[in-house]
């Protein structure tokens, strides 16, 4: 479909190219739209971003994720986020049980957890999809909405 490309600046959503491969991505995904981003840095800041909206808040998330070892400091910066991270025990991904025993609550002493940002690939680990649907399902049904979830990969 994209054989020929323009080079034109898409700031105000004027490039052909931009504009076509922004909405077969919508059809595709089924959403109203879609947004081109020329990283996955970019990416996740973003999505991050939209969801942080009013500080305290904080990230849970692995260690060795890269919105906390790689992207610049962009979560401190764009988002004004703390990270709380975890050490997974058995060296390759995270679990339920250690996202939970993690989880910040609301008290006026800490930036409560706001989002539970998950990794997959990390350093060519995949993380399982049983452990990602299980920490989706106890996100989703303790917290309904009050903690978001990423997932970058």
């Amino acid at each position: 479909m994209f054989t020929t490309a323009t080079f034109t600046d898409d700031i105000y959503s004027r490039d052909p190219t931009t504009v076509r491969l922004e909405s077969q991505v919508a059809k595709l995904a089924g959403h109203e739209d879609a947004m081109f981003v020329p990283s996955g840095t970019m990416g996740n800041q973003l999505c991050l971003r939209t969801h942080l909206t009013q500080p305290p808040h904080s990230v849970l998330c692995d260690e060795r994720s890269h919105i906390y070892t790689n992207e610049a400091g962009g979560l401190a910066m764009f988002s004004q986020a703390m990270t709380t991270t975890i050490k997974p025990k058995n060296g390759k991904y995270i679990t339920l049980e250690e996202v939970k025993g993690k989880i910040i609550g609301e008290d006026v002493h800490y930036a409560p957890t706001k989002i539970v940002s998950l990794e997959n690939t990390l350093h060519g680990v995949v993380l399982p999809y049983t452990e990602a649907r299980r920490i989706s399902d106890y996100i989703r049904s303790e917290y309904k909405g009050e903690i978001k979830l990423h997932l970058d990969g």
